[in-house]
């Protein structure tokens, strides 16, 4: 069952899960680059790094529902990338906490992200949405971009690459930040 109730797009969901984290773990306001380690630290979700498949990105798993997650990304792709997966990570474990939330989860789930995948879910759908909220928060980036800062300038501001940015900017065209 999904963790949408048709009240609001799955974008706007998304967002609105993201800035409840950041609030959750005291980084409501924060500036520039976000740590999501920490996020994940103060979450008690531990984070490893491993030799993945050159197609996985990283997968969060939990086994069981008093479990707490885990997430794993691949060690051969940049640090940027690395810290959005993480966050894309983060999102899958919002996403199925609504869900939880709401009833329609039994505390038992796995998501896997593929490298360059060319379908999307509802699920995945949320998780970047999420990751782009939590690393790039809409204020933020388009402060930067009316101000006229580069991709490049804004990709070293938050720690992301230029695509990341490029995506996020599209999305926020797409489905403009309503505050």
């Amino acid at each position: 069952m999904s963790a949408y109730t048709g009240k609001e797009p799955i974008w706007k969901a998304a967002r609105n899960e993201a800035k409840k984290m950041l609030e959750k773990v005291g980084l409501k306001d924060h500036r520039g680059s976000v740590d999501v380690y920490r996020i994940c630290a103060k979450l008690g979700i531990r984070v490893y790094t491993s030799n993945l498949p050159e197609h996985i990105s990283g997968y969060i798993e939990q086994s069981r529902p008093n479990d707490k997650p885990f997430i794993i990304v691949n060690r051969n792709e940049v640090e940027t990338r690395q810290r959005f997966t993480t966050a894309h990570e983060l999102g899958h474990y919002a996403e199925r906490r609504l869900a939880y939330h709401r009833g329609a989860e039994d505390g038992i789930y796995g998501f896997t992200d593929y490298r360059d995948q060319q379908t999307r879910d509802v699920h995945e759908l949320f998780a970047d949405e999420f990751a782009g909220e939590l690393l790039m928060p809409a204020p933020q980036i388009l402060s930067l971009k009316n101000e006229g800062k580069s991709e490049h300038e804004i990709a070293a501001y938050f720690d992301v690459s230029p695509t990341a940015v490029q995506v996020r900017l599209r999305r926020l065209d797409q489905d403009p930040y309503d505050g």
